[in-house]
C-alpha cells in the first residue's frame, strides 16, 4: 500500500493505493485501487468546521476538474474585469437568456438541467452527480459536494479563496505525480463492442 500527502497550508489530500510494477517503466508512481481523503482542515477555523471527503480515483478525478475549471473561469473573470474597467465599459449583468449575455459579463455556473442527471432505466443505475463551484461575494465559494456529499460533511462545503487555491494546488499536485490505472474489474464485465 503506498500513501502520498499533499499539505497546503489549508487542506491536506492524502492518497493510498496499491503501487503498479508500471512504475518501473513510466519514471513515475502508477497505481492501481486508488482512493483518496481530503481533510479541509484550515487551522484558522475550529475543528467542528473542518470537512473530511473520501472517495476513489473517479471521484477525486472529477473533483480536480471541477476545481480546475472553476479555477481557470475566476482568473479569466478577473483578467475580463480588470480589462473591462480600464476601458471604462459598462458591465451588465446576464439575463434569463444564456445567449444575450453581456461581452464583458461572465457565467460562472449553468442552471443544471436535472433531467440529463440521471433517467432511470431497467438495468441501468443513476449517473453520479458532479461536484461543483459557485461564488459566494468576491472572496469566497461554495463547493457543492454531489456524489461526495456525507452525512458528516453535508451537500455544500464553504470555502475561502485561500482554500479554493490550496485546494487546486493539492489535486494539481498529484495530478502531475500519479498515474493512476483505470479499475479493470469493472471492465471486465463490461460486453466487447465489435463495429
Amino acid at each position: 500500500m503506498v500513501l502520498k500527502r499533499y499539505t497546503p497550508p489549508t487542506c491536506t489530500l492524502e492518497i493510498t493505493a496499491k503501487s503498479s510494477p508500471l512504475s518501473r517503466w513510466a519514471g513515475q508512481p502508477v497505481f492501481k485501487s486508488l482512493n483518496f481523503e481530503l481533510r479541509l482542515d484550515d487551522p484558522r477555523l475550529p475543528d467542528t468546521e473542518h470537512v473530511t471527503l473520501r472517495g476513489d480515483r473517479l471521484q477525486l478525478e472529477t473533483l480536480h476538474q471541477a476545481v480546475s475549471s472553476y479555477v481557470q473561469n475566476l482568473l479569466g473573470a478577473s483578467r475580463d474585469w480588470e480589462s473591462n474597467l480600464n476601458s471604462k465599459t459598462d458591465l451588465t449583468a446576464a439575463g434569463p437568456d444564456l445567449s444575450e449575455a453581456a461581452p464583458g459579463a461572465v457565467i460562472f455556473d449553468q442552471p443544471v438541467n436535472t433531467s440529463e442527471l440521471a433517467t432511470p432505466a431497467s438495468n441501468t443505475s443513476y449517473l453520479p452527480i458532479p461536484p461543483r463551484l459557485e461564488p459566494r461575494g468576491l472572496l469566497a465559494h461554495n463547493l457543492f459536494l454531489g456524489s461526495l456529499s456525507a452525512a458528516e460533511s453535508g451537500p455544500v462545503v464553504p470555502l475561502s479563496t485561500l482554500q479554493l487555491f490550496d485546494l487546486a494546488t493539492a489535486l494539481d499536485d498529484c495530478a502531475t505525480e500519479v498515474i493512476a490505472l483505470p479499475n479493470l474489474d469493472r471492465e471486465r464485465g463490461r460486453p466487447l463492442s465489435i463495429p
